[in-house]
């Protein structure tokens, strides 16, 4: 469908296959660590150094999500499925921790912990593959 780019200034750009820009989505004044796509292109999850992840809705707003969290996100992958209703709406966030985030009931999140990797460095990267 797109190319996505994510740049230190916290714009993302959506690219045609040729190349040509046919988005941009201003999200944050700091550079983006890490972009993650739903599976079928609707939603686009960015993490940030100041502990900020988002989830942009490219067609609508109805799903958009801005987790303001205690400390710094490295990266972040979306669910495969977070387009579908009833999926829960899961995130998975890495920084010292890797931690699922799944969307609950009045606006809520339940949070939890699949590993401590603080003594190897903390997450850098994460893919979430369906």
């Amino acid at each position: 469908k797109f190319i996505c780019i994510g740049t230190e200034m916290g714009v993302i750009y959506l690219l045609d296959h040729l190349g040509n820009v046919t988005r941009e989505l201003r999200v944050h004044d700091l550079a983006i660590n890490q972009l993650s796509i739903d599976g079928n292109g609707d939603h686009i999850a960015s993490c940030f150094d100041d502990g900020r992840v988002l989830v942009t809705g490219l067609y609508n707003s109805i799903h958009n999500q801005d987790l303001k969290l205690k400390r710094r996100v490295r990266s972040v992958a979306i669910d495969p499925n977070y387009y579908k209703d009833g999926s829960g709406r899961k995130l998975i966030i890495g920084g010292r921790k890797m931690i699922l985030h799944e969307k609950i009931p009045f606006s809520r999140w339940k949070s939890t912990v699949l590993e401590d990797a603080t003594a190897e460095g903390g997450v850098k990267t994460i893919r979430w593959s369906p």
